[in-house]
Order: C-alpha cells, then sequence, then structure tokens
C-alpha cells in the first residue's frame, strides 16, 4: 500500500489593509509575519486584488532589479514587462540576503492566501 507523502509547504499571506483615510495597501507576509512586500495605494478591493494578480505575474516572471538605497541597503524591485515599476521591497544590508528575500517571495507569492483585514 502506498502512503500519500505528506508535505509542509510555506504558505505565507497577502494582507489588505485599508487606512483611515481609505486607501487600501497589501503586504505579503511570511508565516512567522515577517514583511516582505507592500504595494502601492489602491482604493477599491478589485482594484487591490488585481494589483495582487499583477504583482504575482511579475514576480513569477522575475521581473526584479536589486539597487542599493541612499542609506547603503540592498532593496529589490519589481517591475511590468514595459518596465513600470510596481513595488520596492524592504531594506536589507547584504545583497545576499536581498536575493534570497527575492526567491522567498517568489515562493510564497503565488501560494499565499489572502486576508483583509478591518
Amino acid at each position: 500500500m502506498d502512503k500519500e507523502k505528506i508535505t509542509s509547504e510555506p504558505a505565507g499571506k497577502w494582507v489588505i489593509k485599508t487606512e483611515p483615510d481609505g486607501k487600501m495597501y497589501a503586504f505579503l507576509m511570511t508565516d512567522s509575519e515577517e514583511k516582505l512586500l507592500s504595494t502601492e495605494s489602491y482604493s477599491s478591493l478589485s482594484g487591490i486584488k488585481s494589483g495582487i494578480d499583477t504583482l504575482k505575474k511579475n514576480i513569477e516572471n522575475e521581473n526584479y532589479a536589486i539597487n542599493l538605497d541612499k542609506n547603503g541597503n540592498f532593496v529589490f524591485k519589481i517591475f511590468t514587462s514595459a518596465n513600470r515599476l510596481l513595488c520596492v521591497s524592504e531594506c536589507y544590508t547584504t545583497r545576499d540576503i536581498c536575493e534570497n528575500a527575492f526567491n522567498q517571495v517568489k515562493r510564497l507569492s503565488n501560494t499565499a492566501a489572502i486576508v483583509i483585514e478591518k
């Protein structure tokens, strides 16, 4: 009798928050609540969900670049295929850590659940 192999894949989550001014933002979080990236602001739930889908597509296609910010920290920037900036990551102290963070984003983004916080 074959036994089904059970694996525990990291899931992560897209957390959507609404600010007091009504603007909505989404954050890709790890299961341990580490924020990996955040979106620009949106005015509707359908808009932010569409934005998350666009991010996921461009993350999967590896449309990103790693840059140094003005404080000497590394960030990755995700772009559309037309080279429009979609978002900027959190800051990282080394290029390797930044690259690892992007790889973690790539692993989590497509399978992460969307959670709406009030």
